[in-house]
C-alpha cells in the first residue's frame, strides 16, 4: 500500500514537470490540429548570460538559506534562556514576515535603500532576502530544540560539559535532520523570491527574473515553457542535495556498525 502509495505521489509531482518538457518542443498546436508542430527552437532562446544569472540566484539562495538557518540556531539557543511565556511571544514575532505582503515590503525597502544608500544595493538586498528566509529555518529549528535537544543538552551541563562541547557534540548531531529540512525550506524560499532580485538587481546586471517575466507573460508557450523549465531545474538541484548527504551519512553509520559487528559482516 505505501509502495502504490509512493508511486502516485510520484507520477503526480513529475506530471507539471513532464508537460513543461513537452511544451518545450512545441512551436504550435492549434486547436484545429489533434498533433503539435515540433521544434527545437526555443532551446536556443537562452544564452550563456541567463545561465550565469541562474546560477549565481541558486548559488546566493544557498547562500541566504545557509544564513538563515545559522541565525535560526543562534536564536534558539538564545530564546532557551528565556522564560516559556517570554520565549512563545519572540517565536511569534520571528515568524511574523512570513505573513507580510512580499511586493509591499519589496517595493518599500527598495525605495528606502535608493533614498537612505544611494546606489548601494548589496547589503539591504541580501537582508531581505534573509527577512523572508529567516522564519522558516526558525519555525524548523525552534519547536525541537526547546522539546527535544534543550533537556539532553541540559544533562550534558550538568555533568560538566562546558556550551562549546555540549554544542558540537550533544546539540549539533540532533540538530543535523532539523538542519537538512530547514535549509530545504529557506532554500526554497529565498530561490522563490524573484521580485528581490528584479528590483536590486535590474539595473546593475542581468537577471534571470526579469527576461523570464516578459516571456511568462507572451504568447510564446515554447519560450515560457523553457524558461520555467531550467527555472524549476535549477532550483530542484540544490533542494536534493540534504537528502543525498543523509544518504551519504547513513551508509557511512552502517558501514561503520558492519565493521564492528563480525556476524553482521557475515
Amino acid at each position: 500500500m505505501k509502495r502504490a502509495a509512493g508511486i502516485v505521489i510520484t507520477v503526480l509531482g513529475l506530471l507539471p514537470l513532464v508537460s513543461i518538457l513537452l511544451w518545450t518542443f512545441v512551436s504550435r498546436w492549434p486547436l484545429t490540429e489533434s498533433l503539435p508542430v515540433l521544434s527545437v527552437k526555443a532551446w536556443h532562446i537562452l544564452d550563456a548570460d541567463d545561465f550565469y544569472a541562474l546560477l549565481r540566484a541558486a548559488s546566493y539562495s544557498a547562500l541566504v538559506a545557509f544564513v538563515s538557518c545559522a541565525l535560526a540556531v543562534a536564536v534558539s539557543r538564545s530564546l532557551l534562556n528565556l522564560g516559556l511565556g517570554t520565549a512563545t511571544l519572540f517565536e511569534a514575532f520571528f515568524c511574523f514576515p512570513a505573513l507580510l505582503p512580499v511586493l509591499s515590503v519589496v517595493l518599500g525597502t527598495h525605495q528606502f535603500s535608493l533614498r537612505v544608500l544611494g546606489g548601494s544595493l548589496t547589503v539591504p538586498m541580501f537582508l531581505l532576502y534573509t527577512f523572508f528566509s529567516f522564519p522558516y529555518a526558525f519555525r524548523l529549528i525552534y519547536p525541537p530544540y526547546r522539546a527535544g535537544i534543550n533537556p539532553v543538552r541540559e544533562i550534558a551541563f550538568t555533568l560538566g560539559a562546558d556550551s562549546l562541547q555540549t554544542f558540537f557534540f550533544v546539540e549539533f548531531p540532533l540538530l543535523v535532520p532539523f538542519l537538512g529540512t530547514a535549509f530545504v525550506f529557506s532554500y526554497s524560499v529565498a530561490y522563490g523570491q524573484y521580485l528581490i532580485e528584479a528590483f536590486f538587481l535590474a539595473d546593475t546586471s542581468k537577471v534571470f527574473s526579469v527576461p523570464m517575466a516578459e516571456t511568462l507573460t507572451g504568447a510564446n508557450r515554447s519560450a515560457s515553457a523553457v524558461f520555467t523549465l531550467y527555472y524549476t531545474l535549477f532550483g530542484i538541484v540544490a533542494l536534493g542535495l540534504p537528502p543525498a548527504i543523509d544518504r551519504i551519512r547513513e551508509n557511512e553509520k552502517r558501514k561503520k556498525r558492519k565493521a564492528g559487528n563480525p556476524e553482521e559482516r557475515v
